[in-house]
């Protein structure tokens, strides 16, 4: 007799999805990759719950789900086997997910910081592993009609199993083949750090409540009771992950015991002189009061390394006098910062495509955060009294 199809699994007990339904994904991965002939004998309830660890009646759930859908099939009323609708799973040789890049890549790998390409090699890596090809998209003009953009989205979109959509082209001016996307529910769609209107499509953000806690915590260590927030004025939709960081640091402040003051930044995306020229007026402000902030917060890590220049220029020493932090932890160690993992990112954009492609339902909405962490680096220090 031969030996029963044991499952390639692993499930994580920290994640929201119940256990069972982790069950399910992980042995739809299994057929999908490796294809067994409906008919093959499967490891049983009993032996699966042993080797994970888990209580029988998880494992028979899980079963029951993928029975019912004719994945499994039982024999002889007790075996259970691959079934017949399993082939389904894997009648496409490969499936393929477009990622549409807002720019040309030719111009985004001249901008492309380790960041970025983090977030690119972990979505190609991840879907390699399992089994789907990545097109990358080219946009249509942004100027283009609703007729050419049909054209594309048909041509382009409609024979992968989802799309990854990394925002619109502009935040100044509406984007039409962006806001044409976003209102498709046809097919799979994942945003990278932003929200669609209505948040009626699914996306990946950084969570950054955990990092900016462990911030606070040790600015609060530090003997620190004023921060200075310099906080970007934009309020566009899509860019909801980077405006909202501002808006989460000055809630979560006071539990600390410490007063947010708050520096609108209009400059953003912008030419470094102009920015500098705001964030110079901010800091006369700042300095202007006798009881000053003793810490600032930057939206971003480029943003913060401008205030790092100005503040030295003024002869002004960090983190004896002021301690500056920032948002991306990009400067090699020289700010401290917040940050999450871009690899996690990428691969979670990939899991939710494979996850409603795998469950048949295309129109789910799915909203991950990614957790951010604290790193301390060389800015911040006591504070002076």
């Amino acid at each position: 007799m031969a030996e029963a199809l044991a499952w390639q699994i692993k499930v994580d007990p920290a994640q929201a999805t119940p256990i069972w339904s982790q069950l399910v994904t992980e042995i739809r991965h299994n057929i999908a990759r490796f294809r067994p002939e409906p008919g093959t004998a499967v490891i049983s309830e009993r032996k699966l719950a042993e080797t994970l660890g888990l209580h029988r009646n998880t494992v028979r759930q899980a079963y029951a789900e993928l029975l019912d859908k004719q994945i499994l099939a039982r024999r002889n009323c007790r075996a259970i086997v691959v079934g017949p609708q399993a082939k389904d799973l894997y009648k496409k040789p490969f499936p393929t997910i477009s990622l549409i890049m807002h720019r040309q890549m030719s111009e985004l790998f001249k901008e492309f910081t380790k960041q970025s390409l983090e977030i690119f090699g972990s979505l190609l890596d991840h879907a390699s592993a399992l089994g789907i090809s990545v097109n990358i998209v080219v946009l249509p003009p942004i100027d283009a009609g609703r007729e050419e953009i049909d054209f594309w989205i048909e041509k382009n979109l409609t024979r992968s199993i989802g799309v990854i959509n990394f925002g619109p082209r502009t935040y100044r001016c509406s984007d039409p083949v962006f806001n044409q996307l976003t209102g498709m529910k046809d097919i799979p769609q994942v945003l990278v750090l932003g929200s669609a209107p209505d948040n009626n499509v699914s996306n990946v953000f950084d969570d950054n409540e955990p990092g900016f806690r462990e911030m606070l915590e040790e600015l609060r260590r530090n003997g620190h009771r004023k921060l200075a927030v310099f906080n970007w004025k934009i309020r566009s939709l899509y860019y909801s992950s980077a405006v909202n960081r501002g808006a989460t640091l000055i809630d979560l402040a006071p539990q600390y015991g410490i007063v947010p003051q708050v520096y609108s930044i209009d400059s953003f995306q912008t030419s470094e002189e102009q920015l500098g020229d705001e964030i110079a007026r901010n800091l006369d402000q700042l300095f202007a009061s006798p009881d000053h902030p003793t810490a600032i917060w930057g939206q971003n890590d480029y943003t913060a390394k401008i205030i790092y220049d100005q503040l030295t220029a003024r002869g002004i020493a960090i983190p004896e006098d002021i301690s500056l932090i920032g948002y991306d932890n990009d400067t090699g160690g020289l700010l401290a910062s917040v940050n999450y993992s871009r690899s996690d990112l990428g691969k979670e954009l990939v899991e939710i495509i494979w996850h409603m492609y795998n469950s048949g339902k295309s129109d789910t909405v799915i909203h991950r955060g990614i957790p951010s962490k604290f790193y301390p680096n060389k800015t911040i220090g006591k504070c002076k009294s």
